[in-house]
């Protein structure tokens, strides 16, 4: 659960850097929204720790169908599962309007995420907006901060290069109308500020794989190898036959003990009896 909670923080962070300066006038809405964004999977981490763990694994890592894992996993789609948990603790409008997009309207996503991947050209990519009006109203709503930021942190805590990343990399630059090269370092500035603010020994955070080599990953603790067993230099196989063939040698007498220096005894001249 602590887990999921530092990367809700991230996404808080992340928010506050991209949206509250241009959106200052609803900050509280962008702070809490991203904040708390997440927070149906911290009640499920804590209660169903290694369901989440399996899900993490074969669908972040090995690109299992998230249908099919969800279903045979939970019984349920994990997002209609978060979505019933939102609508019942009724949490903020902004969260239950991002839940309502990722299980309802994937399709609005779907569509503007694919204008989005045409980030070297700005001029087409507006001019495509501009042909649909209703898509372009819709992108430009507050409340999409918070899933854009919820995104990036989520996206980041596998990888900074992924596929899936960069798609909200291109989707919070199309929204921002800024270049993507200055999303991805604004993105990294504020992983840092996360880090320096949130971090804690035990749990993993993004801004540590900002030090690796760029194509570098984390691994899932379900991809490494298993730790091999102490290797033994056992002697080869006649090497230890004939040790086991050796002839102890006999056990000393008192005959035979030298004397030890600065004992008040001496050895007694042998008579024979012993040896």
């Amino acid at each position: 659960m602590r887990q999921f909670q530092l990367i809700s923080q991230h996404a808080s962070q992340q928010a506050n850097g991209f949206f509250a300066g241009r959106l200052a006038r609803l900050w509280q809405d962008i702070h809490w929204g991203s904040l708390l964004f997440l927070s149906p999977l911290w009640a499920m981490a804590l209660v169903y720790p290694k369901l989440l763990e399996e899900w993490e694994l074969r669908v972040i890592y090995k690109h299992e169908s998230a249908h099919d894992v969800e279903l045979q996993l939970f019984g349920v789609r994990l997002m209609e599962m978060c979505q019933a948990l939102v609508l019942a603790w009724h949490l903020p409008i902004w969260v239950q309007q991002g839940y309502r997009l990722l299980t309802q309207e994937q399709h609005l996503l779907a569509k503007v995420m694919l204008i989005a991947r045409d980030s070297d050209n700005p001029l087409r990519q507006q001019q495509r907006l501009d042909a649909e009006p209703d898509l372009r109203r819709w992108l430009n709503q507050p409340a999409n901060t918070v899933l854009l930021a919820n995104g990036l942190a989520l996206a980041a805590q596998q990888s900074w290069n992924s596929p899936h990343g960069r798609r909200w990399q291109n989707l919070t630059a199309l929204y921002l109308q800024i270049p993507l090269d200055q999303v991805q370092q604004q993105l990294h500035q504020q992983a840092v500020q996360s880090a320096r603010n949130d971090t804690q020994p035990d749990l993993w955070h993004p801004a540590q794989a900002l030090l690796w080599p760029w194509d570098a990953r984390r691994l899932h603790h379900g991809e490494q190898p298993a730790r091999r067993p102490p290797h033994w230099n056992w002697p080869s196989g006649a090497s230890s036959a004939a040790n086991c063939c050796w002839t102890p040698a006999p056990l000393p007498t008192p005959c035979t003990l030298p004397a030890l220096p600065g004992m008040p005894w001496r050895r007694a001249a042998c008579t024979g009896s012993c040896c």
